[in-house]
This record gives C-alpha cells, structure tokens and sequence, in this order.
C-alpha cells in the first residue's frame, strides 16, 4: 500500500470528531461518542442523579427495607443505563482510509456526507453528520443517534423509566395508604 498515493492510512486515538459527533477511540475503535444534544446529557444526567439523591434520602426511609433495596436497585439501574446510553457508540460508520470516488466498487454506495461506503441497514443522521450502523433514530433525550451500537442500552433505559415510575406510583400509593390510617 505504500506505492498506492490514493490510499492514505489512519487509525484515530484518542479524542477527535466525526460530523457534530465528539468520540474517543483507541486504535481506531471508537469506546465513546458524544453527541451534539449534549445539553440534553447534561441536563437529564443531572435529572437523574438528583432523583437518586431524592430517593436516598426522602423515599427510602419511608418505605420496608425490601422496598428500599428495590428501589435503590431500580433508580440506580435508570442512571446507570443512561450513562452507558449516552456515552456508547451508536454504530458509527467511519474508514481508517480516506476514499476516492473512483476507489469505489460497483454495486457500493459512497455517503456524500462523511464519504463512507454506505452499509446495510445504515443512514446517515443529519444531526450528528455521520452515518450510523443499524440506524433507528436520532434522540435528543440520549443527545445523540441510536443504532446498532447502543439500542440494547437503549432499550434498557427505556425499561428502567418505566420501572422508577411504577416504583414511584407504589411509594405514592404506600404513602397515602399510611396518612389515612
């Protein structure tokens, strides 16, 4: 490959970006990615850790030892997921070389976008500007694109909300339960 002058060779590590999206790699796999919405990180990361915090110290001493441990296991579950949600790589699609057009074989689609052979099942994301493997959706809730990288984790978060609310919905319930009696 050296006598090739078309083909230059790169392995990112380290921090760089790619499109709107900010990633650190080693030896050019990317370990985290965060998105252009990352206001949106912020503020539900800090959402979230303050919903602990409440839950330490007001709605556990409220609540059956069994009840707290649940409780503690639910709410820390909805944080946890979020931070490995949110910092994940989603499937970002990128080439250690940079491509020509005519480098191109029939049959291949190049985005015009990030200039990368375009996969199956992949899109490119007009919010992040890069295009992402097994493409679902770009949430601004998680501030960046889920695909096929991060919708396990995704989906993990989706089930920890659901399991703090009805967690919540049963403390409410205790509560009232106790003031009328």
């Amino acid at each position: 490959m050296e006598g090739h002058s078309k083909i230059q060779i790169k392995k990112p590590s380290g921090f760089f970006q790619l499109g709107n999206t900010h990633c650190l790699a080693i030896q050019g796999k990317i370990y985290i990615s965060i998105g252009p919405d990352w206001g949106y990180n912020l503020c539900l990361g800090t959402i979230l850790l303050g919903v602990n915090i409440f839950f330490i110290f007001i709605m556990a001493p409220k609540v059956p030892i069994e009840l707290q441990y649940i409780g503690l296991f639910i709410y820390l579950s909805a944080f946890i997921s979020y931070l490995v949600l949110a910092l994940k790589d989603p499937g970002i699609i990128f080439n250690f070389w940079e491509i020509n057009l005519e480098e191109v074989q029939s049959g291949q689609r190049l985005c015009k976008g990030c200039s990368v052979i375009i996969e199956k099942g992949s899109e490119h994301c007009y919010d992040c500007q890069v295009c992402i493997r097994g493409y679902d959706h770009h949430c601004p809730i998680s501030g960046k694109c889920i695909g096929s990288g991060n919708l396990i984790s995704f989906y993990a978060f989706l089930m920890s909300v659901l399991c703090s609310v009805m967690y919540l919905a049963m403390w409410v319930f205790i509560r009232i339960k106790e003031i009328r009696s």
